[in-house]
């Protein structure tokens, strides 16, 4: 069913779709509670690709990401899992461009240190420093 929903989000004409009948939540839920399973690499690998098609350049739905409570499983995947790394780090820097409350969890799940650690990663610099400077500017 996570593959479905991922083809499925591949599609522009089914974002909305996808976004009303609750996707973004049921996939938090989905990531957070299956972090014990065995298989959870490639749930996680699913997961994480619909939710980058259903975040990329809407930050409404990038929102409804952050509120499902999707910042600190993304912090992990960052800081631990290299290949998910290419899906949650977007994600994570389009937060800072989204408005002031994705900003407020943000700041509530310490996401300037993510966001300074990867830094150190010259694939990504550019990525984290347009985050730190989007969520330094006074909107």
């Amino acid at each position: 069913m996570l593959k479905v929903i991922k083809n499925l989000s591949s599609a522009s004409n089914t974002l909305e779709t996808l976004e009303v009948v609750g996707t973004i939540e049921l996939l938090a839920d989905f990531l957070i509670t299956n972090s014990k399973n065995a298989h959870y690499k490639e749930i996680s690998n699913q997961v994480l690709s619909a939710v980058f098609n259903l975040c990329r350049l809407n930050k409404a739905r990038q929102e409804k990401t952050a509120l499902a409570g999707m910042i600190p499983i993304l912090q992990q995947i960052v800081q631990a899992e290299r290949p998910l790394k290419e899906f949650a780090l977007p994600i994570l820097c389009d937060f800072a461009h989204a408005g002031k409350i994705c900003r407020r969890l943000l700041w509530k799940h310490d996401c300037l240190s993510t966001y300074l650690n990867v830094l150190g990663d010259p694939y990504w610099q550019v990525n984290a420093l347009d985050a730190i400077l989007a969520w330094s500017e006074p909107r």
